[in-house]
């Protein structure tokens, strides 16, 4: 009789040494996820015996996913990438790239781990060094990886459009039509000639592309000549507002004589 403590490979070792005895077969079944069940069956005197399953699970090569084929992002977002593990046994060690290199050396990497997948995250990409992110798994059947290309544009890149605004008292933007004011040809700045008291309240300048908008403004305030100022300096005459790339404004106020 065969011994029930056996481990599963001895187990098995004797079941191939009994199957060329006509009254003893043994049995396979393919399960889904690689492993393969045995079992004995044994005829003595018409009755029939049937030993309990025995899992043995063989070796499967690695399969991984990554749904996205490339990600683009504004410089100073963060990365994510997702590698999902499909099949593979034993467990396949996972290992992340950047640029072909060991994302170890990059220090602002971090990777959560999931029951069938890793998250992969770089923050705050600064540059546009970062070209390409790859995932590999490997155990000893072999191994499978994949690759996301990293697009990582500048601060606006592609170039923005501009626009300014004035803010009403509701905060409502107005399109700025004046023929006092003009705008430079390529939106970065507003130039007011000879400012006056209706010139005074916030401007708003809107910089737009594909990625997104961005906001930034500034309180413009005209007062008479003899107006005592602390220390906001001193225009005349015509004042210049700026907006970078960015939206921001080099100054957060203006104050202008009249």
């Amino acid at each position: 009789m065969l011994k029930p403590n056996l481990d599963a490979l001895e187990y098995i070792q004797i079941l191939l040494q009994l199957k060329n005895q006509s009254n003893i077969h043994t049995m396979q079944e393919d399960s889904e996820d690689g492993s393969d069940l045995y079992h004995c069956e044994i005829e003595y005197f018409s009755k029939k015996f049937r030993s309990p399953d025995i899992e043995v699970k063989t070796s499967v090569p690695p399969q991984i996913d990554m749904k996205a084929g490339s990600v683009r992002i504004l410089k100073g977002q963060d990365i994510e990438v997702e590698c999902r593990i499909v099949q593979g046994y034993p467990e396949p060690e996972i290992k992340w790239y950047i640029n072909h290199l060991p994302a170890a050396r990059f220090n602002q990497v971090e990777i959560k781990y999931e029951y069938d997948s890793q998250l992969f995250r770089i923050r705050n990409v600064s540059s546009s060094y970062i070209n390409v992110v790859s995932c590999e798994a490997e155990n000893i059947k072999g191994k499978d990886s994949r690759s996301v290309d990293i697009q990582v544009h500048g601060d606006g890149s592609p170039k923005p459009a501009i626009k300014w605004f004035k803010l009403d008292s509701f905060n409502k933007r107005i399109p700025l039509k004046n023929n006092d004011i003009a705008i430079s040809e390529d939106g970065h700045e507003l130039k007011i000639m000879h400012a006056q008291q209706k010139h005074d309240g916030i401007y708003q300048c809107m910089a737009s592309n594909e990625y997104g908008e961005e906001y930034a403004q500034i309180a413009l305030i005209v007062v008479d000549r003899d107006t005592e100022i602390d220390s906001f300096g001193l225009i005349t005459k015509r004042t210049d507002l700026h907006c970078n790339v960015k939206g921001d404004y080099f100054h957060n106020h203006f104050i202008v004589y009249k």
